[in-house]
Formats: structure tokens, sequence, C-alpha cells
């Protein structure tokens, strides 16, 4: 004897195309979940209803303001756009386009002038030594100090001879006449070191 074939495994559609062939079943659910909602959740569940409804009359309303904003527009601008509006965005966008155009073309004079007073600086570098000498006297001012440095010795020299002059050519003259002439001379040194 034949053993009878067993039932093909059953999945979850399987499952729920026998529940809904159950023609007791989803009457019973739907009495039991009306039984189980309170009155706060079948009051969302209308408005929601209520609101899903409303959808269509809140987009005819929306349409007809729209077009109510449209013809207010045309009524009060027109429904072309103004000619001397367009002429004087015209002149503007064509003002700001010739305004640009001369602006690129100073930025690159410019950059050209940059340019060039750099090459100018490093051509000027690159001719010079790579140690500059240094020299005592290297501008008219200088010149002017030498001057001013003799003239300060021979005053020196005069002042220390009449010093010694005065007091007959004595030892103690001559070397306190040579001291302080050596301790002016160094302090006035050291404050040109200073200031200069």
């Amino acid at each position: 004897m034949l053993s009878p074939t067993p039932p093909p495994p059953t999945n979850q559609d399987d499952q729920a195309a026998v529940c809904k062939s159950n023609l007791q079943t989803i009457p019973s659910l739907q009495t039991s979940l009306g039984t189980c909602r309170s009155t706060e959740e079948l009051q969302r569940a209308n408005s929601l209803l209520a609101d899903i409804d409303d959808t269509a009359d809140i987009l005819i309303s929306q349409i007809s303001i729209y077009n109510d904003n449209i013809l207010t527009g045309d009524n009060i601008f027109g429904t072309s756009a103004s000619t001397s509006a367009l002429s004087e965005v015209k002149a503007r966008n064509s003002d700001l386009k010739t305004t640009v155009k001369d602006l690129k073309t100073d930025i690159a004079k410019y950059k050209s002038i940059i340019e060039q007073t750099d090459r100018d600086f490093v051509d000027e570098k690159d001719a010079a030594p790579e140690k500059i000498k240094r020299s005592t006297i290297h501008v008219l001012d200088d010149y002017t100090l030498v001057v001013f440095m003799f003239s300060y010795v021979i005053m020196a020299l005069a002042a220390l001879f009449y010093y010694i002059w005065i007091n007959d050519f004595s030892v103690t003259s001559i070397a306190i006449g040579i001291t302080a002439t050596v301790m002016i001379t160094l302090f006035l040194i050291i404050m040109a070191i200073i200031f200069l």
C-alpha cells in the first residue's frame, strides 16, 4: 500500500492564502480589532481618513489661489515684461561686461608690472657680489661726519695745546690734558655708536 504523500511545506504566503479562504477569520478579526480600539484611537483613525479626503480640496484651493495671483499680476504688470526694464537690464549687463573686461586688462597690466619689478630686483641681486663690502664712508652724510671728526680732532689738539701752554708745559698738565682729551673722545665715540 502506498504511503500518503506529505503536504507541501507551508510558507507565509500559503498560510495567508489559507487564512483568507476561511471566511470566518477576517470578519472576526475586524470585530475584535474594533472592540480593542479606544475612543482616542477611533478619533485618530477618523481624522486620518478626513485629512486624506481633504487633500483634493486643499489642492483645488491652492490652484485657485495661484490662478488668482497670476491674474492679479497680469492686471498690474501686463502679460509681457516692460520693455524699459528689459532695456535697462541689457544696458546694465553690457556695462558690467565692459567693466569686467577692463578689470581683467588692468589685472594683466599690473601683474606684468609686478613681474618686471621682481625681475629687476632679481637681476640687481644677481649682479651684486655675494658679500657686499662694508665701507666706513658710503653716503654723503658720512662725508659730513668725517669733516666733523677732522674738525673735532683739530679742536681737541688745539684745546690740549692751550691747556698745556697755560700751565707752562708741566708734566702734570700734559698728563691731565691727554687723559681728559682721551676720556672725552671715548665718551663721544660711545655716544655716536649708541645713537647713530
